[in-house]
């Protein structure tokens, strides 16, 4: 018998270390460490002791499923810091989001802020939940119920009833997000020739990784076109995005028989988007959309002469013709053809293509030193 609860207990245990060990691996991949970490337990008791400032960085969907008691709304996409204009520069506060992954990054900001107290939630809400610590609701009752963000971090919590997307899925938007099957050799190739395929690999990646995580909070239907072959078990959530092939022999005929699918799938505005920029945020598609509410087409024109994203609300297939893709003339050669319709357009914004582009970006300094 005692034989036998010892097996338990070393089980139990090595489980335990086991999850811990994952989560570390996690949090170094995407992290750089640079905003301590807080573990669940120490900001337990800093919370019953009212001694600290918590700071949610998730967004509004997530925050009014559930969060930590006494937690300040600051938000990612749009963080919003004004609740901080009045403490003190030296206050203790703690920032945290599903993971502990967002709020490194907002951790980030309040230190330039000039906060020099911040430390990060590890493991986040998920963690938090998984240690059986209360969360409340919207009423401000203790609930169950924590926002998953999706599929592929959902396995992250191991407590507690799952949600994913509240909002009603607009039936309306349609966002067409166009990648690469990531492969080196394959990706980021004029990149590769300075920094070689792997580097530009590991970029590709991370710029994926930013673009799951802006596009999932998106209010419309999703739809990621893979270049080769679609993968069912990868970083795109299933619960969350379509999968399909794109079909074409250039990228001009792929893009136009996915904007022709998605208007007879009876979608009223279509945007499109690459899966590898990252001057590019949820704020950016939403304003896009919003600019088909009173236009016929929307433009994000890039640095390098091409464009980010493309929308309209009925098929114009002369915009995908006769265009040298990849070069600097496809926005110039695309607005030819818009001459006499109604455009509206975002900012510029710098593409990822070149080791120029990158250098001096600080978000990339990893991949480059």
């Amino acid at each position: 018998m005692k034989n036998s609860l010892y097996i338990f207990l070393f089980i139990l245990v090595a489980g335990q270390l086991n999850a811990q060990s994952s989560l570390d691996e996690l949090l170094k991949k995407h992290n750089s460490g640079v905003i301590p970490y807080i573990s669940v337990q120490e900001l337990r008791m800093y919370q019953l002791d009212e001694e600290v400032i918590i700071l949610d960085a998730r967004e509004r969907e997530e925050y009014d499923v559930s969060h930590l008691e006494s937690s300040i709304f600051v938000g990612y996409n749009d963080f919003d810091d004004t609740a901080l204009e009045t403490v003190s520069k030296d206050q203790k506060i703690v920032v945290y989001c599903s993971l502990g992954i967002r709020s490194e990054n907002i951790g980030k900001k309040l230190w330039k802020s000039g906060f020099t107290n911040v430390q990060n939630l590890y493991g986040g809400i998920f963690e938090w939940k998984n240690n059986d610590f209360p969360v409340l609701d919207s009423d401000g009752r203790e609930t169950e119920k924590v926002h998953a963000f999706s599929g592929h971090w959902a396995k992250w919590l191991k407590k507690g009833e799952k949600i994913y997307q509240v909002q009603e899925e607009n039936k309306d938007n349609l966002l067409l997000i166009f990648t690469k099957n990531p492969v080196a050799g394959k990706v980021k190739t004029r990149l590769a020739k300075d920094l070689g395929d792997d580097k530009a690999l590991e970029i590709y990646k991370f710029l994926i990784d930013h673009t799951v995580k802006f596009t999932t909070s998106v209010n419309s239907s999703k739809q990621v076109y893979y270049s080769d072959a679609v993968n069912e078990n990868d970083i795109w959530s299933n619960d969350i995005f379509s999968k399909r092939k794109q079909n074409g022999d250039d990228l001009g005929i792929r893009m136009e028989n996915a904007f022709q699918t998605g208007f007879n799938e009876g979608f009223r505005k279509i945007i499109v988007i690459g899966s590898d920029m990252y001057d590019i945020n949820t704020e950016d598609i939403k304003k896009a959309f919003q600019k088909l509410n009173d236009h016929e087409y929307v433009i994000g024109p890039a640095l390098d002469g091409g464009y980010y994203l493309f929308g309209m609300k009925s098929l114009n297939s002369d915009v995908f013709k006769n265009k040298e893709w990849g070069t600097s003339s496809v926005l110039k050669d695309t607005l030819k053809e818009l001459d006499s319709e109604d455009v509206a357009f975002l900012e510029t914004r710098n593409d990822v293509d070149l080791l120029d582009d990158i250098k001096d970006h600080p978000a990339f300094q990893k991949f480059i030193k």
